[in-house]
């Protein structure tokens, strides 16, 4: 009886923390989607999108690792690269073209954080 009980604990603290995890990264990759698309949106004020955009790179960095216990690290290069490349985007001289580039390479680091969640959601289909 006592082995069933450390085996239950034990199954129910795995369930708790993977539980605590899925909730924790839907609400991270939402609020990093929501942060870039509204990014894209203020690409034409010009109201310092480059410092924005290296301020969300850096805290990606700091997550990066964390989340590479959690997640596949495939999964994690798509949103640093878009990220990246609207980084270097920013740095451009204010030019229509670069603007239009760099709107739309924030909307796909945006795409990139909720597939981020959708590879990586419980589901039938992941686990398989």
């Amino acid at each position: 009886m006592k082995r069933m009980v450390i085996m239950l604990s034990i199954v129910g603290t795995i369930f708790a923390c993977g539980t605590v995890s899925q909730v924790w990264l839907q609400g991270y990759t939402k609020n990093v989607s929501e942060q870039l698309t509204q990014l894209s949106e203020d690409v034409g004020s010009g109201n310092g999108v480059q410092h924005e955009i290296s301020a969300l790179l850096a805290e990606w960095h700091q997550y990066q690792k964390w989340l590479g216990v959690w997640t596949m690290e495939n999964n994690l290069d798509p949103l640093e690269s878009h990220l990246k490349n609207a980084e270097v985007l920013a740095g451009y001289p204010e030019d229509e073209t670069y603007r239009h580039q760099l709107r739309l390479e924030l909307l796909n680091a945006a795409d990139a954080a909720e597939e981020l969640w959708e590879k990586e959601k419980v589901s039938l289909q992941n686990i398989l």
